[in-house]
């Protein structure tokens, strides 16, 4: 069973008030997604959700909202809510409890050059956050996708989300993405439909792209050999955005494919399972 699992919930309502909402009580834990999908009371909703705290971008159709709820790898395991707020009126739409959650762990031998940095290497790690923050903010109202995801390459997965790394017998780390095994100059395909919002060499994923899908979600594909996009290439499901490689930090020729959700890294397999459902 999946440990990362999407679900669609359908709250029904007819009535023009907001409180008469009965609020669902849903379990979710570190790096997982869920699909969250309600009827507003109300035609052309043009009020916003809240989450912890977070304004989440939702799709708006025939009175249906539907929003992605991630939780970070880094949970403090404290429960949540969820609110859809208009005007002056708010309503708590669900609430929400985090579960504990285990996750491997696995050495790694690298270049110890990507291990203890030096000057300049810091200052390059530091710029490419930066821009990588900005990358990631983008127009979350947007809506790109179009019916499930799929993986970027059929493969054997050699690393899994969640790993726990430990660099050289000296650096922590966690693995918030998955290992695909590929041969030099496999070609890598988009996940669904989206928008190119980087194309670039970082120093830990190496040759990389993101393309951004819409409603907050973002998948990246790195430590490619080749890029054949650019920013600001809209793609179709399937679309090649490179070649396999190993550039970046690794111990061998692979592809590092990511989701991120809302500033949260999280396992994508669900997102792949429960969107063949809609």
């Amino acid at each position: 069973m999946k440990t990362l699992i999407l679900l669609l919930f359908l709250v029904s309502c007819s009535s023009t008030n907001l409180s008469s909402y009965t609020p669902y009580n849903v379990s979710i834990k570190p790096g997982e997604v869920k699909l969250l999908s309600l009827k507003t009371p109300r035609k052309n909703a043009k009020g916003k959700v809240s989450c912890n705290n977070q304004e989440i971008p939702y799709l708006e159709n025939n009175g249906t909202i539907s929003i992605f709820l991630a939780e970070t790898y880094f949970s403090k395991l404290k429960p949540f809510s969820c609110q859809y707020i208009e005007k002056e009126e708010k309503v708590t739409i669900a609430n929400i409890k985090i579960e504990k959650k285990a996750f491997p762990f696995e050495q790694l031998s690298v270049d110890r050059k990507k291990v203890f940095y030096s000057k300049k290497d810091l200052k390059r790690i530091l710029k490419e956050a930066k821009q990588l923050k900005l990358v990631y903010k983008g127009n979350k109202k947007d809506v790109f996708f179009n019916g499930p995801f799929a993986l970027p390459i059929k493969s054997k997965v050699t690393s899994i989300y969640g790993t726990k790394r430990l660099f050289n017998n000296n650096k922590n780390s966690q693995h918030l993405g998955t290992d695909f095994r590929a041969k030099l100059g496999t070609s890598i395909r988009v996940s669904n439909v989206g928008k190119v919002v980087l194309a670039d060499d970082l120093f830990f994923s190496g040759n990389t792209v993101i393309i951004d899908h819409g409603l907050g979600v973002f998948t990246m594909y790195g430590h490619l050999s080749k890029i054949s996009v650019k920013v600001g290439d809209q793609m179709n499901k399937g679309h090649v955005v490179g070649l396999s490689g190993m550039s970046g930090r690794v111990t061998g020729p692979h592809l590092h494919w990511g989701v991120k959700v809302h500033g949260h890294w999280v396992d994508g397999d669900s997102l792949i399972l429960e969107t063949e459902k809609l």
